[in-house]
């Protein structure tokens, strides 16, 4: 059985253009394989996504907020990267609807 709270908490989060490009960027820099200490920064994301470094910093917040996304502290700066939890539960969550007979499971 899912979680529902925290997928619902996922995809409030996702509900946000600007927070799907953030989303996007991060999954380009894992896609090509960036360890932590190369992973985005607010500086990076914020042009990548074309925003203010202060939007950026808000947004990465809420999705920190909603488990979708990690910091660490790379030598001076925090580097960003998607958590694998959130990411797997969204997958996993959308395979099952994908197959009919879940959708009669989902308690309403």
């Amino acid at each position: 059985m899912h979680d529902l709270d925290r997928l619902a908490a996922i995809f409030s989060a996702l509900a946000s253009p600007t927070r799907l490009r953030i989303v996007a960027l991060l999954a380009d820099a894992r896609d090509q394989g960036r360890a932590a200490a190369s992973a985005p920064g607010v500086l990076e994301i914020a042009e990548g996504a074309e925003i203010s470094r202060f939007s950026a910093s808000f947004h990465l917040e809420q999705l920190r907020d909603a488990g979708i996304v990690r910091k660490v502290r790379v030598g001076t700066r925090w580097a960003h990267s998607l958590t694998e939890e959130a990411t797997d539960a969204v997958d996993e969550w959308l395979f099952d609807v994908a197959d009919d007979h879940t959708l009669s499971a989902i308690p309403s």
